[in-house]
Order: C-alpha cells, then sequence, then structure tokens
C-alpha cells in the first residue's frame, strides 16, 4: 500500500475500519508531487536525522526515506503507528506512538511535518522551547496561521516571538486537493530557520516587555507605558522591528518599565 495513492490508500483504510479523524486534524499529503517539493526544499542530505509529527499513513515518511533520511515519526493514534510499522519496513525509520506535546527529544532533528492544523501553536512552541535541538523546520500548516506568524495581518506575542528566534517563510502554497479528506482552508509550507545570531543578546526582558505590552493590547503603547512621547499605536501594529526598536530605545534611556514576575510570564493571547 502507498499512502501516496488515493485509490490504494482509501481500500486500505476502509478494509481497517478507519477514517481519519477531525478531532485529531487528520488530513493526509496524499500529492507525490507535492511531497517531493517538500522535502526538496529542506534540502536534506543523506542519512539526516528527521523529526516527523503525526505522520499518519505514512506518505511523506515514505518520501523523506527515499531520500535517504533517517525518520524518527511521533505518532499520537495508535492505529497510525501500527500501520507505518507494518507497511515500511527500512532500518531508517523509527515509530514512537506518543503525543507529540509530551515527547521529549535527545538530539538534534530537523523537522519536517504535516502537523494537526488544530496544535499548530502548540507545537511550534514546543520546538521553539528546544530550539538548540530543532534549528532547521519545515511544516505544512493553515496559510492564514502562517501569514500571522509573518505578521502579514496583525500581530501578536507569540508571532514577535518566533520571528525573533527564526528566519520565517512561506516556502509554497498546497491546495485542499493535495490533501485526504480536504481540509476547509488552503495550506502553505512554512519554514523556520533558527536565527545564526539573535537581534538581541539576552532575550528575556525583551520577551517580558512585548508580553507586558500584549497584556494590555487594547490600549496605545504610550497609554500602557505612561510615556507620552512614544508611539502611539497599539501592540498588534507593531512588527518585530518596531518592538526591538522600542525596546532599545527605552533601555538606553532607562525607561523600561519594571515587570513583576507574573507579570513577565504570560499574556491574554499567545496563541495565533
Amino acid at each position: 500500500m502507498d499512502p501516496r495513492k488515493l485509490s490504494e490508500l482509501i481500500p486500505f483504510l476502509n478494509e481497517r475500519g478507519l477514517r481519519p479523524k477531525k478531532s485529531l486534524s487528520q488530513n493526509f499529503l496524499v500529492d507525490t508531487n507535492v511531497l517531493k517539493k517538500i522535502v526538496k526544499t529542506a534540502n536534506l542530505t543523506q542519512n539526516t536525522d528527521v523529526l516527523e509529527i503525526g505522520p499518519g499513513p505514512g506518505g511523506l515518511t515514505r518520501t523523506l526515506i527515499d531520500e535517504g533520511a533517517h525518520v524518527t515519526a511521533v505518532e499520537i493514534d495508535r492505529k497510525y503507528a501500527d500501520i507505518l510499522a507494518e507497511t515500511i519496513s527500512s532500518p531508517n525509520l523509527k515509530v514512537i506512538c506518543e503525543d507529540f506535546l509530551e515527547f521529549i527529544p535527545t538530539k538534534p532533528y530537523i523537522v519536517i511535518a504535516n502537523i494537526p492544523y488544530h496544535i499548530s501553536s502548540p507545537i511550534i512552541e514546543k520546538l521553539v522551547d528546544h530550539i538548540e535541538l530543532f534549528p532547521r523546520i519545515f511544516l505544512t500548516v493553515q496559510k492564514d496561521f502562517a501569514q500571522r506568524i509573518l505578521t502579514l495581518k496583525p500581530s501578536n506575542a507569540f508571532s514577535i516571538f518566533i520571528n525573533f528566534y527564526f528566519l520565517a517563510s512561506i516556502e509554497f502554497t498546497i491546495t485542499k486537493d493535495c490533501f485526504y479528506p480536504k481540509p476547509k482552508d488552503p495550506s502553505v509550507l512554512l519554514s523556520l530557520i533558527a536565527r545564526p545570531e539573535l537581534p538581541i543578546p539576552d532575550p528575556k526582558p525583551f520577551i517580558e516587555f512585548v508580553r507586558y505590552l500584549f497584556r494590555r493590547r487594547r490600549k496605545m503603547i504610550r497609554s500602557i507605558l505612561g510615556l507620552p512621547d512614544v508611539t502611539d499605536a497599539r501592540p498588534e501594529a507593531l512588527k518585530l522591528d518596531g518592538f526591538l526598536r522600542l525596546y532599545l530605545l527605552l533601555k538606553g534611556q532607562n525607561r523600561l518599565p519594571i515587570l513583576s514576575e507574573e507579570e513577565g510570564e504570560s499574556e491574554e493571547e499567545n496563541s495565533l
């Protein structure tokens, strides 16, 4: 059974009484050309260690292995984890039946995955938490979600943090017809490449500053800070460069707000 061919995948699933689960955002990529394009974009070399999140029946998994990658596939659904082990006989594949959000990485990987769309934000947050192990990330995500990360729409703290740590880019669009079942919205391949050097050497105070502003995102920044001579924009109007300029200006003038630990830990809206 080749899961990249609908003519083989659907009968295979029907025989096992399986249907893609909406609750797990199971929309499987079944377009061979798109799968090859994803792998080509990642620019893999032989024996590259790849982490795949939510492989489902294994269309992307097979394509990665065909290119000589060593794939660790983390699949929460036991039935699909078993299918991978059953249908792909390769020493280059390791299947782990586990929730990726509970998965503990132990070595560096390139991440290449068609991730469950309903938990895109938590997945990326986990990857950021282990950025030293995931310097190159390639994910299929909803187009609207990717546009928010790139702050092509009003920004939020999450999008600012992603752009602080990564060089983010939309590589190409993936139409709904490339999936089974078809999702409601178009998708893209999003690449996140760890910056070789962070914009600020000590990121923690900057991150806390951004969180502080977004906790009060409905107010103008000058009102939040109590500084009438700074921008009158709301936090969502600024992109990363704007936050960096404001932070460095206030830091240089010793006018940064004093943040309590509670204020620095969270904001009202951290996800996309």
